[in-house]
Protein backbone atom coordinates (compact mmCIF):
# COMPACT_ATOMS: atom_id res chain seq x y z
CA UNK A 1 0.00 0.00 0.00
CA UNK A 2 1.24 3.40 -0.87
CA UNK A 3 2.01 6.58 1.43
CA UNK A 4 -1.00 9.00 1.32
CA UNK A 5 -0.55 12.49 0.73
CA UNK A 6 -2.44 14.86 2.94
CA UNK A 7 -2.05 18.45 1.67
CA UNK A 8 -2.76 19.91 4.98
CA UNK A 9 0.23 18.00 6.62
CA UNK A 10 3.03 18.12 3.63
CA UNK A 11 5.98 15.89 3.62
CA UNK A 12 9.34 18.17 4.43
CA UNK A 13 10.80 16.95 1.18
CA UNK A 14 8.12 19.13 -0.94
CA UNK A 15 8.29 21.91 1.27
CA UNK A 16 10.76 24.21 -0.13
CA UNK A 17 12.73 26.65 2.33
CA UNK A 18 11.52 30.37 3.00
CA UNK A 19 8.30 29.13 1.23
CA UNK A 20 4.58 28.82 2.15
CA UNK A 21 5.76 25.99 4.51
CA UNK A 22 6.96 27.87 7.50
CA UNK A 23 3.22 28.86 8.04
CA UNK A 24 2.26 25.23 8.23
CA UNK A 25 5.03 23.47 9.61
CA UNK A 26 7.03 25.07 12.33
CA UNK A 27 10.65 25.45 12.70
CA UNK A 28 13.36 23.13 13.61
CA UNK A 29 13.22 22.61 17.09
CA UNK A 30 9.77 24.51 18.17
CA UNK A 31 6.83 22.66 19.39
CA UNK A 32 3.56 23.07 17.99
CA UNK A 33 0.71 24.20 20.66
CA UNK A 34 -2.90 22.84 20.33
CA UNK A 35 -4.73 23.86 17.33
CA UNK A 36 -8.21 24.24 18.26
CA UNK A 37 -10.67 23.80 15.83
CA UNK A 38 -13.62 25.16 17.91
CA UNK A 39 -14.06 28.24 19.74
CA UNK A 40 -14.44 27.95 23.73
CA UNK A 41 -17.70 29.07 23.74
CA UNK A 42 -18.63 25.88 21.22
CA UNK A 43 -16.64 23.72 23.11
CA UNK A 44 -18.78 25.05 26.54
CA UNK A 45 -21.90 24.67 24.90
CA UNK A 46 -21.24 21.16 24.10
CA UNK A 47 -19.86 20.24 27.49
CA UNK A 48 -22.85 21.80 29.16
CA UNK A 49 -25.08 19.65 26.82
CA UNK A 50 -22.93 16.47 27.80
CA UNK A 51 -23.40 17.01 31.48
CA UNK A 52 -27.16 17.67 31.18
CA UNK A 53 -27.78 14.58 29.35
CA UNK A 54 -25.96 12.65 32.23
CA UNK A 55 -27.97 14.47 34.83
CA UNK A 56 -31.02 13.38 32.80
CA UNK A 57 -30.44 9.79 32.53
CA UNK A 58 -29.64 9.85 35.97
CA UNK A 59 -32.61 11.80 37.36
CA UNK A 60 -34.81 9.28 34.19
CA UNK A 61 -33.60 6.32 36.02
CA UNK A 62 -34.90 7.10 39.76
CA UNK A 63 -38.17 8.41 38.40
CA UNK A 64 -38.62 4.85 36.42
CA UNK A 65 -37.21 3.31 39.50
CA UNK A 66 -37.17 4.98 42.78
CA UNK A 67 -35.58 3.68 45.80
CA UNK A 68 -37.73 2.31 48.61
CA UNK A 69 -38.57 5.15 51.34
CA UNK A 70 -38.14 3.91 54.99
CA UNK A 71 -40.57 5.30 57.11
CA UNK A 72 -43.18 6.44 54.91
CA UNK A 73 -46.79 5.17 55.60
CA UNK A 74 -48.71 6.19 53.01
CA UNK A 75 -52.10 8.03 53.15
Amino acid sequence: MSKMYHPSTPLPSRVREGHFGEAILPPAGVQPGPVYVYDAAIRLWHWVTFLAIIVLCVTGYFIGSPPPLRGWRGA
